[in-house]
């Protein structure tokens, strides 16, 4: 059984659990693996990691960041959430892909 994405409300029990396993994944990864990551090879006593594999899980931290502003805030079920929210969830995302992408190509290319 298909189902049309123009007839599924945003209400529906689909949706809600495709929103809160979404939200999940990225709170989970993001917010917390993140971090402790970033910490353990901070704190590593072995060699410094490569300043590009740095910079790629910053960018993919931020991004994270900007995917969860709109939940946190309350705001995930609005039809026009606020213009600054908004606004500032597109900083942070577009910021920190931008970010990791760039630092993915230079791991690969090797730009010195």
């Amino acid at each position: 059984m298909s189902v049309d994405s123009a007839t599924v409300p945003l209400s529906s029990p689909q949706v809600q659990l495709a929103q809160g396993l979404f939200f999940a994944i990225v709170i989970l990864g993001g917010l917390v693996l993140l971090p402790v990551v970033l910490l353990i090879l901070a704190l590593s006593k072995g060699p410094p990691p490569t300043s590009y594999m740095v910079n790629f899980l910053v960018g993919l931290f931020i991004s994270s960041i900007g995917q969860t502003l709109l939940p946190l805030s309350g705001h995930l079920s609005d039809p026009a959430p606020p213009k600054g929210l908004c606004i500032a969830q597109m900083g942070l995302i577009y910021s920190g892909l931008t970010m990791g992408g760039i630092a993915a190509i230079m791991s690969v290319v090797r730009v010195r």
